[in-house]
């Protein structure tokens, strides 16, 4: 055999292995392991496969950029599909000894910021039935809209015109849905509402194809029906379900190389606090670590997703779990290391359903009473749950995420481990918090709150305490992890937390960039 046959045959046999791993290859980056790794061929296969394996998102493409990122040696773990801008590639390569020579990036620009949303301050509820009804109509009202401006679906008419509509004709109508069951025969029965009337949708067993979109739908989200009525007069047989959804785009990016990192539960007052990874994650931001000096650098927004305490009474025999037992004092020692986050960082924090306000959504900033500390400190914004912030352009949703559960308990296929997907529903159904009255208290507010009606480019969770990632139509979803080590109910539900893990976006490049404070 020739060299140029063995050549094409070690290519042949790179490819089976990328194929056979589930990725695909670039030209490029294929014959940059040709030409670099022909005499350690097997063991850089190895190697990378196992780095792809523990990416918390695995591309479909290498690139030869990924391969570039696979070569620099790092205790960072990076995203998959992101291209590195110039500014990355020259602080990559920067490397320094003792204290920075140089003020970190961060520190010589100036915050751009804008509250776009935040529920603070806007309770009106008083909890009589008409208020249930408004919230309702406001919900309907606002995601209709998202559907009238669709081209698919704005040709759309109210339910009470169905009666009189001709019975081979097909049309759409849009209502929430109030109700969902299945019939002895196998099919499902949905019952959607608009402001004035009601309908049945039947959507029979034999169409696997709706039958699977039908499974996937909660109780209270809002949808579009297309389909036929039958002969009676309030039955309609569904061709097709549609979500709101968001529409397909790129996604957007800051001006400048400029990152936020991403954290929330920290449960301070538990025993199963990680105070000494989260003083490392906090020391680590003032950019005094040589290998990711320039990394800490970049970072200008902290932003923070609910649960900074442990509460009190917050489940039964709680104080077991506790070595903090006072709410004020539980305040105060998070407080104490906020204090020392550097000025130039600008922080967002959310309270989560172990922090001192209602369990009802949405939720109100953690009250000054309790925190006068945090609000004294001239970086921190605290603000209600769930908020809309907008950052060099780049439009954040910060949202506690206590509604996953819902969504993973009703929605075939979703599991714990894997919120991303679960988020991915949320912002389908344009809504954090569709179901009434499960495991998410909602308060009967005459505005509905909870409707995602302006697109995130960034949607943030916690509450799971399992980091995940992901990207969705031009969204990036991440869910933080925590601060906190297993608890004793998180070993008896065989759930299995990711503590001291940052994710941080560069929000120029959309590059996500894990960092690990727990095992290091």
């Amino acid at each position: 055999m020739t060299v140029s046959e063995e050549k094409i045959e070690l290519k042949r046999e790179i490819l089976k292995q990328f194929l056979e791993k589930g990725f695909q290859i670039t030209p490029d980056a294929l014959n940059s392991i040709l030409s670099n790794h022909e005499k350690d061929m097997s063991q850089f296969m190895l190697d990378f496969f196992e780095k792809l394996n523990k990416l918390p998102e695995k591309p479909i493409v290498i690139t030869e950029e990924l391969l570039n990122q696979h070569l620099t040696s790092s205790s960072q773990i990076e995203s998959k599909d992101e291209e590195l801008t110039e500014q990355e590639v020259v602080l990559e390569t920067v490397r320094t000894t003792g204290k920075p020579k140089s003020k970190p990036m961060a520190l010589e620009v100036e915050p751009e910021i804008k509250i776009k949303k935040d529920p603070s301050g806007k309770s009106t509820t008083t909890g009589v039935i008409e208020d249930f009804i408004k919230l309702f109509h406001s919900r309907f009202k606002k995601i209709e809209k998202m559907f009238l401006n669709r081209i698919d679906t704005r040709n759309t008419i109210p339910i009470s015109g169905i009666s009189s509509i001709n019975r081979q004709k097909a049309f759409k109508t849009i209502g929430i849905v109030s109700s969902k069951r299945y019939t002895k025969q196998g099919n499902l029965i949905l019952v959607i509402e608009d402001l004035e009337s009601s309908v049945n949708v039947i959507i029979p067993s034999e169409d696997q194809n709706i039958t699977r979109k039908g499974e996937r739908i909660l109780l209270d989200q809002v949808i579009c029906v297309e389909g036929r009525a039958l002969q009676s007069k309030n039955m309609v047989i569904a061709k097709d379900l549609i979500w709101p959804d968001l529409p397909m785009r790129p996604p957007n990016m800051a001006e400048i190389p400029i990152s936020a990192a991403f954290i929330s539960d920290i449960h301070v007052g538990s025993k199963e606090f990680l105070d000494k990874s989260f003083d490392k994650f906090i020391s680590w931001l003032h950019a005094d670590n040589e290998k990711q000096r320039e990394l800490a650098g970049s970072i200008k927004y902290l932003i923070f997703a609910g649960d900074l305490v442990d509460g009190i009474g917050v489940y039964p025999r709680q104080e077991e779990d506790l070595i903090i037992n006072n709410i004020y004092e539980q305040y105060s020692v998070i407080s104490k290391f906020f204090e020392k986050v550097p000025d130039w960082i600008q922080v967002f924090i959310i309270p989560g359903n172990h922090d001192a306000v209602r369990n009802h959504l949405p939720q109100p900033a953690v009250p000054r009473e309790f925190t006068e500390t945090l609000y004294e400190l001239p970086n921190v914004r605290m603000l209600g749950n769930p908020s809309l912030i907008e950052i060099h352009g780049i439009n954040v949703l910060i949202h506690h995420g206590r509604s996953l559960l819902d969504a993973i308990s009703h929605i075939p296929g979703l599991e714990m481990n894997k919120s991303a997907d679960a988020m991915v529903e949320l912002l389908r159904c344009r809504h954090v918090a569709p179901i009434w009255g499960d495991n998410t208290p909602i308060s009967p507010e005459i505005e509905d709150f909870l409707v995602i009606d302006e697109i995130p480019d960034i949607y943030h969770c916690g509450h799971l305490h399992i980091n995940a990632a992901g990207n969705y139509r031009g969204v990036k979803i991440i869910n933080s992890g925590c601060f906190q080590e297993q608890t004793e109910y998180q070993r008896s539900q065989n759930i299995n937390p990711t503590p001291g893990l940052v994710p941080i976006v560069n929000l120029q490049s959309q590059k996500l960039t894990l960092m690990d404070f727990y095992h290091t």
